[in-house]
């Protein structure tokens, strides 16, 4: 078996993980403030000659509050002056969910894990994951998880790592 050493390709790991993240219910159907991710934003500035970067991250949906349905329509967006403004990343958009699921129990919950390879860019930029409703009857829970005996509580918070390319 033969092992590559990436020490000298990737650079600038970041992982960011809130260990204090309370379940976030999303309502709205178009792109808001309340429809941004908590605890799934992250600073970054790219190494200098970085070819790309790479932004994972892994989240967990609850069907809660419309139990036959979790849709979203999932994207990344950037922000170079400070979250002032927000601008979609183009490529990273992503219609996620399931619907008209039968029996609830069967299928409450989801994780979902997504890596985008970036364009580098130049300087700071701030970096989001917002995933708005696909309509009012999709509603659903970030960060709450359904547990044995039909209970539920508070799931995994997102965690999301970025990282250069040289």
């Amino acid at each position: 078996m033969t092992y590559i050493k990436l020490t000298k390709k990737l650079q600038n790991y970041v992982h960011n993980v809130d260990t204090s993240f309370t379940s976030q219910t999303i309502t709205a159907t178009s792109k808001s403030n309340n429809t941004a991710f908590n605890s799934a934003d992250v600073v970054y500035t790219p190494v200098e000659n970085a070819l790309n970067v790479v932004y994972e991250i892994s989240f967990q949906i609850d069907w809660n509050p419309d139990y036959y349905s979790s849709l979203m329509s999932f994207r990344l967006e950037y922000s170079d002056d400070d979250g002032s403004t927000w601008t979609d990343l183009t490529g990273t958009q992503a219609f996620i969910g399931s619907s008209q699921q039968t029996n609830p129990a069967e299928s409450a919950w989801h994780i979902y894990t997504f890596k985008f390879i970036l364009d580098a860019w130049t300087g700071e930029r701030k970096i989001r994951a917002n995933g708005p409703c696909w309509a009012s009857s999709t509603q659903y829970t970030l960060g709450r998880s359904f547990n044995a005996s039909d209970s539920t509580g508070v799931g995994s918070c997102p965690h999301v790592s970025i990282y250069s390319i040289m």
